[in-house]
């Protein structure tokens, strides 16, 4: 890449690269050289859209390096900055999807820009933006699920949209929906569990979200005692 600059697959073979290598950094927790990697990545994906802006696939992956240099920040706890990241993919995203409504890759993608925000947001404190973000997580995640019954991945999307949102739900102190939305990941993920129980972790999430619901229902049942 450095012997030739104006060879645009070399420059993104070396982004893919550099996505790479911050991944495995994270997962280690070098979050600051996670970082770098990634932003060393986005500055590569920044020259090349501005170069050719209606390269849709160059697009596609500017946003991948902003969601990734958000995934490092909010692991170094800077959420405000994470923020920011999150919502600069989404836009990028939200102009994809627009683009092209029946890509189903893209309009995953906008899902989790969704729900990333969403997190970011209920982590803060603000429910209500949070609620807003993960229901238009939750309406991607139905449209896909529906279009594709046999999709894992579609159905495991959805079950959990709709525990993030019934979660979100339950802090916002909307209980009935938050139950309601939660018994509906639950089908989802119950179902799934008995169509493939070697899925280890898939029962260990049921058995989790059997124990949310739990204590959810115990803290809302009037008491009996005098």
């Amino acid at each position: 890449a450095d012997a030739d600059s104006g060879n645009t697959d070399w420059q993104r073979d070396l982004s893919v690269a550099d996505v790479e290598v911050g991944d495995v950094l994270l997962a280690q927790h070098d979050q600051a050289a996670a970082l770098k990697a990634y932003r060393d990545a986005w500055a590569i994906f920044d020259r090349l859209t501005r170069s050719d802006p209606g390269n849709a696939g160059w697009q596609h992956d500017y946003a991948v390096t902003y969601e990734k240099v958000g995934d490092a920040l909010i692991a170094q706890g800077n959420r405000a900055d994470a923020l920011s990241a999150y919502q600069a993919s989404l836009t990028i995203r939200e102009r994809l999807a627009k683009s092209a409504p029946d890509n189903a890759d893209w309009l995953r993608d906008l899902s989790v820009s969704y729900s990333k925000i969403g997190n970011v947001e209920t982590d803060q404190g603000d429910f209500a933006t949070a609620l807003q973000f993960y229901r238009d997580d939750c309406a991607i995640a139905e449209r896909l699920a529906k279009a594709e019954p046999d999709n894992l991945r579609a159905q495991h999307d959805l079950a959990g949209s709709y525990v993030k949102l019934g979660s979100t739900l339950e802090k916002a102190g909307q209980l009935d929906e938050a139950r309601q939305r939660l018994a509906a990941g639950r089908t989802i993920l119950a179902a799934m569990v008995e169509q493939h129980p070697e899925r280890g972790q898939w029962k260990d999430d049921l058995a989790a979200l059997d124990r949310d619901i739990a204590a959810l229902d115990r803290a809302n049942t009037p008491s009996t005692s005098p």
